[in-house]
């Protein structure tokens, strides 16, 4: 059985680069650009993975994130954003809430050795491990040190 990517980013380039590098680990994907109809292809689709930007119109990824795991999530959700610090406090808390496994968390800009990296574990490949990625200020370096 082929496993399934859903992706909600209102970016189109964004969503079909993380399809491209998914479909090499035989990933059959779904992008989604208007969070609002996120939820609809959740149910409709039902993947095994979920990557979700936290920035876009109308609803963020938060939004996004708490109505599909009010659905019964999916067995892997990922979370994607430039200042990750408070997105991944928010998202583990509702995760936690629902009771399902810790958000992985992809920082943007999203760099395809980051992408190999996380659909890598996902396949159980090793050989990809996901490389630090350097921080996008002083003040999200020292974040990351209180965290």
């Amino acid at each position: 059985m082929q496993r399934r990517l859903l992706v909600v980013d209102d970016e189109h380039h964004i969503a079909d680069r993380i399809a491209n590098v998914a479909s090499r680990f035989g990933f059959a994907s779904r992008a989604v650009e208007d969070p609002l109809l996120a939820l609809e292809a959740f149910l409709d689709f039902k993947p095994h993975v979920a990557m979700i930007d936290m920035i876009m119109p109308e609803w963020d990824g938060i939004d996004v994130l708490h109505n599909i795991l009010m659905c019964g999530g999916a067995p892997k959700i990922a979370i994607m954003a430039d200042a990750v610090g408070a997105y991944r406090h928010l998202a583990n808390n509702l995760a936690r809430f629902h009771h399902q496994a810790p958000v992985e968390v992809l920082r943007k800009p999203i760099r395809r050795i980051d992408l190999v990296g996380f659909f890598g574990r996902l396949s159980g490949d090793v050989d990809h491990p996901v490389m630090p990625h350097p921080p996008a200020s002083r003040f999200e370096a020292v974040c990351r040190k209180v965290q």
